[in-house]
């Protein structure tokens, strides 16, 4: 249990990625003398004290509410959007139990919400402290993006490994919601084949706009996964206010686009 105590205790000072290597490192170690899926390293309560922000109200050691806690309240906001009666609500633990057959994509979705969660609270604390006034922080906006591509990478490897296709992201949303009314117009927006997708910042922002204010339903969550995906691999350029302004319905809009896609092939 070494490299599990290294694990957590990395997280808790802000190493994100040494904590989750150590934290398979320790699954490693231990998949020799345990089957038992209760004893999963992201299950173990080490680990499950810092996700869920245990002890102090569900708030992390960096102050803003837990990585765990954030995605509940996402799953809980798409549950009220979406869900037709309570029968149908997504419950978290199903959510999770969806991971448990691969614990790298398992390390890549807790990486990637560990790195947008540490990142939106020095965000925070720059704004609030008003550290860069005169001029765009690359650093933290960045990392911030560095956390959306993990993201939408988990999604896309979860959605080849259910499918077995390769590709482009593109491929596979073609492949999973071609049979959507809505499909073909984003499409030809965001297919980078037909090269419509932003190249410029200011394009990019545009495009954040129009989805968070004109797209609605699944739509509009496709559209942000299938186009943040596509500008934070090729352009990432951090210049994007109203981006940062809405981070969070963006976030949030990209998660329910992996939970439309869980429910429409029944893993949940």
């Amino acid at each position: 249990m070494v490299c599990g105590n290294l694990g957590v205790s990395s997280l808790a000072e802000g190493d994100i990625d040494g904590g989750i290597a150590y934290l398979l490192w320790a699954e490693e170690e231990d998949r020799f003398w345990t089957k038992d899926p209760e004893r999963k390293i992201f299950k173990n309560r080490l680990y499950e004290q810092y996700a869920r922000g245990e002890g102090r109200d569900g708030i992390s050691q960096f102050g803003i509410l837990a990585p765990w806690v954030q995605i509940e309240a996402i799953i809980k906001q798409y549950n009220e959007s979406f869900s037709a009666s309570a029968t149908d609500n997504v419950k978290t633990s199903d959510f999770l139990i969806e991971l448990e057959v691969s614990t790298e994509h398992r390390s890549l979705f807790e990486g990637s919400i560990w790195v947008i969660h540490r990142n939106l609270a020095l965000l925070r604390e720059e704004n609030r402290r008003r550290i860069y006034t005169d001029k765009n922080n690359v650093y933290t906006k960045l990392r911030l993006l560095d956390g959306i591509i993990s993201f939408c990478r988990f999604i896309e490897l979860r959605m080849k490994a259910h499918r077995r296709i390769e590709g482009t992201l593109g491929t596979v949303l073609n492949e999973v919601f071609n049979a959507e009314p809505w499909f073909q117009s984003i499409s030809e927006i965001c297919s980078l084949r037909l090269d419509n997708s932003p190249t410029t910042p200011e394009e990019f922002d545009r495009c954040m706009k129009f989805a968070l204010e004109d797209l609605t339903g699944h739509e509009k969550s496709v559209y942000i996964l299938w186009i943040f995906r596509n500008y934070s691999a090729h352009v990432c350029d951090p210049k994007t206010p109203y981006l940062f302004q809405n981070f969070g319905k963006v976030f949030a809009e990209i998660v329910f686009a992996f939970i439309y896609y869980l429910k429409k092939e029944r893993l949940v």
